[in-house]
């Protein structure tokens, strides 16, 4: 019985992990939750709940978190416009890509590169 227990918790854990590999190599895709149903091999009401109880975020945010997390690197590292950066990492319209920056990070991509040179 113990055994049979742990099996379905690394199941679980196996499908959520999937699904967290997909997003890091594909983050700047449009990723839908179809798609990672079908690489966690596992349904969408299960993935969004494992996900949640595994990562602590919901899909969304771990996404909008690994999408920011790039862009911070680009523009530390790169002179990328911000335009072309918030393309790279996965957002279509410019000025979302900044709202959410800020609301993540409190500065704007902007301030973030000046105050990271």
């Amino acid at each position: 019985l113990a055994s049979s227990a742990a099996s379905d918790v690394y199941k679980r854990q196996a499908s959520v992990l999937r699904a967290v590999g997909y997003i890091q190599q594909h983050y700047s895709e449009d990723i839908s939750l179809e798609k990672l149903t079908g690489i966690a091999m596992c349904g969408e009401r299960h993935l969004t709940r494992k996900f949640k109880d595994i990562t602590g975020q919901t899909i969304t945010e771990y996404i909008r978190e690994q999408r920011i997390a790039r862009a911070c690197y680009l523009l530390r590292n790169t002179d990328m416009k911000i335009n072309e950066i918030a393309a790279q990492v996965g957002f279509n319209d410019c000025s979302y890509f900044i709202r959410l920056f800020r609301q993540s990070i409190q500065r704007t991509p902007k301030e973030y590169r000046e105050r990271e040179d």
